[in-house]
């Protein structure tokens, strides 16, 4: 049977061909599509089909099934195989794998989390931008931690945080970077899009443009662009920092999508890989 779940492998949303199968044993995934991003491949041998990688192989006759040119196999078999961690985000019917990288391991990563308590941050129809800068924080820490990183909170759900708390549990955590998570508000409700800020330091700068193309590119927002700000976040930190206004919730369409857990998740992934371009 079709599964319509969603698949984020290293970060990345992918649309295999032959999509996700479900069975009684769980979700079931085309080989061809997914091995190689995890590193691997697919050969065959006269037992049937053969999972390669990492200098290991695994048979998987009698594991799963074909389907004309394609093999499926069960999702958490190909996740250990590549020591991928795994899990199914309920809410936005999404199936994350992630694999530890180089450019992480280790390193801790400080997600900051607009606004919370009693600030509750700009609000739409439906929306309180509080809430939804949380959900972002945590889905990008997920990926982190899948990554071999530490994902680190300025706050935690419902918290109230003071910029002056911000800076300082910057300076006390010491990370390698930080991302500030935010949505945008205007009396205009035609203004929309995505627009990522930085202190005006090169390190800052070149964190914000990695993570705004990823973004613009994967939400397929309006591009305002990547712009200079005093403010006093971005200009106390002494390591990279990039503030992210994800969009408008004062725009119908803007905040529609924001609202979206499959939205909130992909825009999540586009972060985490822009922080492993800044990285690299």
């Amino acid at each position: 049977m079709a599964d319509q779940a969603e698949l984020i492998i290293n970060g990345r949303h992918v649309r295999p061909r032959g999509g996700l199968r479900r069975h009684a044993e769980g979700p079931f995934v085309p080989l061809q599509h997914v091995a190689p991003r995890l590193g691997g491949g697919v050969a065959s041998s006269d037992r049937g089909p053969v999972l390669t990688g990492q200098g290991r192989e695994c048979p998987l006759a009698g594991t799963g099934f074909q389907e004309g040119d394609l093999y499926f196999a069960p999702l958490p078999l190909v996740a250990r195989f590549f020591g991928a961690g795994c899990y199914w985000d309920q809410s936005s019917n999404t199936w994350v794998l992630g694999q530890e990288n180089p450019l992480l391991r280790g390193k801790s990563i400080l997600l900051d989390p607009g606004h919370g308590g009693q600030d509750a941050g700009v609000k739409g129809l439906y929306g309180c931008e509080e809430q939804l800068n949380m959900d972002l924080a945590r889905r990008l820490q997920r990926l982190i931690e899948l990554g071999g990183g530490l994902g680190l909170l300025t706050r935690l759900e419902g918290e109230s945080c003071t910029t002056l708390k911000r800076i300082e549990a910057t300076r006390s955590f010491q990370p390698l970077l930080l991302v500030s998570l935010h949505h945008n508000s205007s009396f205009d409700p035609g203004d929309n899009g995505t627009e990522t800020l930085h202190n005006g330091r090169w390190p800052s700068l070149r964190l914000a443009r990695c993570i705004h193309g990823e973004l613009v590119a994967e939400i397929s927002s309006y591009d305002r662009g990547v712009k200079e700000s005093n403010r006093s976040l971005l200009r106390e930190l002494e390591v990279p920092a990039a503030w992210v206004e994800l969009g408008f919730l004062s725009n119908l369409q803007d905040e529609a999508l924001a609202l979206q857990a499959s939205f909130r998740q992909r825009a999540a992934a586009a972060i985490y890989r822009g922080i492993l371009a800044a990285l690299s």
